[in-house]
Order: C-alpha cells, then structure tokens, then sequence
C-alpha cells in the first residue's frame, strides 16, 4: 500500500478544506493525522481540513499521515502546509513595539542634545 504522492503540497485559504490525499488501491484505509491534531483534521475520506476557529502557528506546517488498512498494511505521508496568513504571537508584537518606542526616544533626546549644544 501507497500514497498516490510521497509528499502533499496544500495551502491554506478562506475555507477550512484544504485538500485532499488517497491511496492507490481498492480497499479504503483509515487515515490517522499523527501530529498537530489541534489544528488539523484528517477524516476517512482523506480529506484535510482545519480545525473549526484554529489558527495554527506556523507559516509552512508539516503534517504526519498514516494510512492503514485491515490487512496490517500502513503507509506514511507528509503534507506541507502553507499558512499565507501567518500571524505573529502577541509578545513578539510587544517586543518590536516596545523597541520602536524606545527608539524614538532615544532620537528625540539626541535632537535636543544636539539643539542645546548648537545653541550654547
């Protein structure tokens, strides 16, 4: 048993669908998402999706798929992930907001410097 693709390329969109994986055959397996599973779901059909109102928090994800059927037979995939929308965590945001305004700061007090040693 194998994946059609050793390797799924997907990327996230406005729908939480994000595609689709198979294996070659006839018999269905069941397909088990082995990793991130509070982002992602992987259903029996083999279709990805997002988690209802998930946010994952990375730009490129990479997923563990395994499929296996009742005979014993499993196979392993990666699904690569691409998050367009990635957003930056609220700490990092404060860290570069408070570096902003510590430097403008900083350049305001050399202005004045500056001024009074012109002028004295």
């Amino acid at each position: 048993m194998e994946f059609e693709k050793p390797e799924y390329h997907l990327q996230m969109g406005s729908l939480p669908v994000l595609g689709t994986i198979s294996v070659r055959g006839q018999q269905r397996p069941s397909y088990r998402l082995m990793n991130m599973n509070k982002y992602f779901i992987v259903d029996q059909e083999g279709v990805v999706r997002l988690q209802p109102d998930a946010r994952p928090p990375c730009g490129t994800c990479e997923l563990v798929v395994l499929a296996s059927r009742d005979d014993g037979a499993t196979s392993v995939a990666k699904i690569t992930v691409k998050n367009p929308s990635f957003a930056v965590s609220s700490t990092s945001m404060l860290t570069v907001l408070i570096l902003v305004i510590l430097a403008l700061i900083f350049a305001l007090l050399l202005v004045i410097v500056f001024r009074k040693v012109h002028y004295a």
